[in-house]
């Protein structure tokens, strides 16, 4: 029963997710929409479940339509420098090749850790932007088994959308979603205990 109503919540989630994407014709939607749904999975994971799910997925989302959209896109332009820097050095042909390209993966898998890291950070603490992005780094640093496990699911959530596509507009992004919010949550916590850091209602 605990299993069928937790589906029963992701698949809820995953609906207002689609629906608050395509409200902002996805270019102005997707990123307030990831950011409400990462601050309704995070009241679920406190056990805080004495709310509205549609009520706090639209309130975290038209609180976040600008900062949320300036957060995701400053991401998206850093995210296509450096596969633009990875493009290029595979096409390096000399003796240092080897060692471009492994820099450009490895700051790849840097940059995509730390875009969770900052997504899951931002709807936890209640701080500035800058702040908020500091903060996230450090954390991934300071966290390497939660970095493994993070890259255990993106790798998992990659080879079941691969697999099982069907699933994907169901339940795929808030079922991914929730375990990176789990996984970051306690890291978070690990790192930042209650008082030290202004954490969001």
């Amino acid at each position: 029963m605990k299993f069928m109503l937790w589906l029963s919540d992701m698949a809820h989630l995953q609906f207002l997710w689609l629906v608050g994407t395509f409200a902002g014709l996805v270019v102005g939607g997707f990123f307030p929409a990831t950011v409400a749904v990462f601050a309704v999975l995070r009241r679920i994971i406190r056990h805080d479940r004495d709310f509205n799910f549609t009520i706090e997925f639209w309130k975290n989302y038209k609180e976040n339509i600008l900062d949320g959209n300036l957060l995701g896109y400053l991401l998206v332009l850093i995210g296509m420098i450096l596969a633009f820097y990875t493009r290029t050095s595979i096409q390096i042909d000399n003796g240092f090749a080897y060692l471009f390209l492994a820099l450009s993966f490895g700051f790849m898998a840097l940059f995509i850790l730390s875009v969770v890291y900052i997504f899951t950070s931002y709807v936890h603490f209640d701080l500035s932007m800058l702040e908020v992005i500091r903060h996230a780094i450090i954390i991934m640093f300071l966290s390497p088994l939660a970095d493994l496990k993070i890259i255990g699911i993106i790798a998992l959530f990659g080879w079941s959308v691969s697999q099982f596509p069907v699933l994907v507009p169901f339940v795929s992004i808030a079922v991914f979603c929730y375990f990176i919010m789990r996984i970051v949550y306690r890291a978070i916590e690990a790192i930042s205990p209650a008082g030290k850091i202004q954490t969001s209602d």
